[in-house]
């Protein structure tokens, strides 16, 4: 869709969200559980303890999206453009339409930049931005995730956002899969929130190429949640939904 268009955020919030139109992750098992994929106006949260996966699953899902013909902008203050590239070509041997990908990888990272740049596109599908907490701090999260959610919402586009969970609570329990409450931003503005985990992450042996893992759906606002067994593959650092 195009997006030259006035950007009125404060009205945008409080559009109803088109839950029907959906755009499938290319990962069968969770599109199975989202219902056929991510929705055109959703905001997901991808978030994970440092190193865990969170940034790779979100980059996936933007090489998915590109290989199936549809317009991404990835927003990075972490990543580089050339090191965001060098991943796709390493877990993907075939996406015929780069022309569709726009990187950003300003270091400076604001709403504003985001909402410049998405402006100036003739057409945009879906937006990642990794990762939140370069973009606000802890005194401006709030309206900032609301921004975010307003914008998914104007352009009826999905969203994507990724976000660090703290050790606090989650290294001190004995089962260290992530809940909804060990989340640092406002659960109530993410239509749905995926954990990516891996307790090998807890393990000191070496990880195997292709190690278990889980996608643990916390929330999906439009269908079941759970957990999707899958393998993790260290070199492509993709997930994989079989083993070797």
């Amino acid at each position: 869709m195009g997006t030259n268009k006035t950007i009125d955020l404060d009205k945008a919030i409080d559009m109803p969200a088109n839950g029907i139109d959906v755009i499938p992750t290319g990962i069968p098992s969770l599109d199975e559980m989202l219902s056929g994929g991510l929705p055109r106006g959703s905001l997901t949260v991808i978030a994970s303890r440092p190193g865990m996966g969170k940034t790779s699953l979100a980059l996936q899902l933007a090489g998915n999206f590109t290989a199936a013909g549809k317009h991404v902008i990835v927003f990075s203050s972490k990543l580089t453009k050339e090191s965001i590239l060098q991943r796709f070509k390493k877990s993907f041997s075939s996406v015929p339409a780069w022309d569709t990908l726009c990187i950003d990888d300003v270091i400076c990272l604001s709403i504003g930049s985001i909402l410049e740049k998405v402006s100036s596109r003739e057409q945009c599908d879906v937006i990642l931005i990794d990762d939140l907490h370069l973009l606000a701090d802890r005194s401006t999260i709030n309206d900032c995730i609301r921004t975010i959610k307003a914008l998914a919402r104007l352009l009826n586009i999905p969203v994507i956002v990724t976000s660090y969970l703290p050790r606090t609570r989650i290294e001190k329990r004995y089962d260290h899969r992530p809940i909804l409450s060990d989340l640092v931003i406002p659960e109530m503005y993410a239509d749905v929130v995926i954990f990516p985990f891996r307790e090998s992450y807890y393990s000191e042996e070496e990880s195997e190429i292709n190690e278990k893992a889980e996608l643990i759906v916390a929330k999906n606002r439009y269908g079941a949640t759970g957990v999707i067994p899958v393998y993790w593959d260290h070199e492509k650092m993709k997930i994989e939904e079989k083993s070797e």
